[in-house]
């Protein structure tokens, strides 16, 4: 093959163009469309549990198969009207919440892949809640207003010791067994969270910011209203160091989940929209990396567009449940061009060219 020098600069032009734009390509995500349910949770197969309506009175709990695939109901337990589930862990156990006949609130966990709804009480209390459970069995949730945990597969549930506290909530809980909640005092509130095993407290983020969800490695990620009245997203490190998420340029951000990779995902309104119902789900796959609006890297039809307003979750795998107008969403991870490989390519590809080129222009002067 005979190479020109004009060849060769084309070569190394595209190849240097395609290692420029390897750093700016963002990951993309196909999307299964989950129906009109209220997706909660995610655990780190793609199971996705939440909640729907059967009709105008009636909700019932579910959780789906790996990847979002066939979704099952939890029925109601104990015979109750309406039970919504809010957590499941890798071994598919389903924590929540259903209404007994009396109108009393109680907690529920199943046992592996969703079997065996067992009641979950706490001393005298009137209402239980659970919303989070990790790999261990331990979960995590809320008896009347104060925040309560388990120790491995369920035992020995007590409640968050949280001195000055006039009421406390959770909203997760990580492998380790650190539980995220608000305590709620006589000025305002902060976000809490315990040692392994529940264990310890510590305030963590922004003062009078909400903590909604952590990793495993401790970060947290949540709201805070500024000064100026403006709501954003927080994340504060196991270390303490916090940052401010920014937004997709409204005035408002959230954060909701967190990886254990750092990926960040949440809701903000974009610029100019200032409707709560013109939120959109955003995702930040690093630190450091801006924010982008979901809906520009999902492979969605026509008739989605608009419809992802609020991230909820996202798992180790990349995987990421959104919801938005009475819908759930799984979005996961599609492969990407690798350009970076093919600017190698063509960069050796070009170098090989350059010393033909250089063969031919000596060739003539040997002869």
């Amino acid at each position: 093959m005979k190479f020109t020098r004009q060849t060769v600069a084309a070569i190394v032009a595209t190849s240097l163009c395609l290692g420029f734009v390897s750093s700016a390509t963002a990951q993309r995500y196909s999307v299964l469309d989950l129906g009109y349910v209220t997706g909660t949770s995610l655990n780190s197969l793609g199971q996705v549990a939440g909640y729907r309506y059967t009709d105008y009175s009636t909700i019932e709990a579910f959780y789906t198969g790996a990847d979002g695939t066939g979704l099952t109901s939890l029925g109601a337990p104990q015979g109750s009207s309406s039970a919504w589930a809010y957590g499941i862990n890798d071994q598919g156990q389903v924590v929540g919440q259903y209404t007994t006949s009396t109108g009393d609130a109680h907690g529920f966990v199943t046992g592996p892949g969703g079997q065996g709804a067992s009641d979950v009480s706490y001393g005298s209390a009137g209402s239980v809640s659970l919303v989070a459970i990790n790999a261990n069995g331990q979960y995590a949730g809320w008896a009347d207003q104060a925040a309560i945990t388990s120790g491995p597969n369920g035992t020995g549930l007590q409640a968050v010791n949280l001195p000055g506290s006039l009421g406390s909530v959770v909203t997760a809980i990580n492998g380790s067994g650190q539980v995220l909640g608000i305590a709620f005092t006589n000025d305002s509130g902060y976000t809490f969270r315990t040692g392994p095993n529940g264990q310890g407290i510590s305030q963590v983020g922004p003062t009078f910011g909400t903590g909604l969800a952590l990793n495993n490695q401790g970060d947290v990620v949540g709201q805070v209203f500024t000064d100026e009245g403006e709501a954003r997203g927080f994340l504060t490190l196991a270390n303490g160091a916090t940052t401010m998420l920014g937004t997709l340029g409204g005035n408002f951000s959230r954060g909701t989940g967190i990886n254990d990779q750092g990926v960040i995902v949440g809701t903000s309104l974009q610029i100019d929209a200032y409707d709560s119902t013109q939120t959109t789900a955003f995702v930040i796959p690093g630190q450091g990396q801006d924010m982008v609006s979901l809906a520009s890297l999902a492979n969605v039809a026509a008739d989605y567009d608009g419809t992802f307003a609020e991230a909820i979750a996202v798992n180790n795998s990349g995987q990421i449940l959104v919801t938005g107008y009475g819908r759930s969403f799984l979005l996961t991870p599609t492969a990407i061009p690798e350009a970076q490989t093919s600017a190698m390519m063509l960069l050796g590809l070009g170098a090989i060219a350059w010393g033909s080129v250089r063969q031919q222009r000596r060739r003539p002067a040997q002869a």
